[in-house]
């Protein structure tokens, strides 16, 4: 029980690094590249498991599933997932299902 309690704790602490305000996107991360994105053409995600995530194997399967013409992953330090667009197209296809 709990693991369970500190893992429900990191996430919520990693969550508060994570804000949407007027449908704009801030994250509370040290990398500098999340500065220039474009955000209207980008989704975010996290897998909520404490198990390793395959950072390459996702990508792959994503890139097959979805097949955008050009599609970037970025993980921030708090393990929230930025899927990068290049083309509004696809992530409409996305999204479309």
């Amino acid at each position: 029980m709990e693991d369970s309690e500190d893992a429900d704790e990191q996430l919520i602490e990693q969550m508060c690094n994570l804000w949407i305000v007027n449908d704009r996107v801030t994250i509370n991360d040290n990398n500098e590249d999340l500065e220039n994105l474009k955000w209207e053409i980008c989704l975010l995600g996290k897998f909520l498991t404490d198990k390793y995530i395959n950072f390459v194997g996702l990508n792959d399967y994503l890139q097959m599933k979805w097949s955008p013409k050009h599609m970037e992953i970025k993980k921030t330090e708090y393990d929230v997932y930025i899927f990068q667009f290049h083309h509004e197209m696809d992530i409409q296809q996305v999204l479309d299902g």
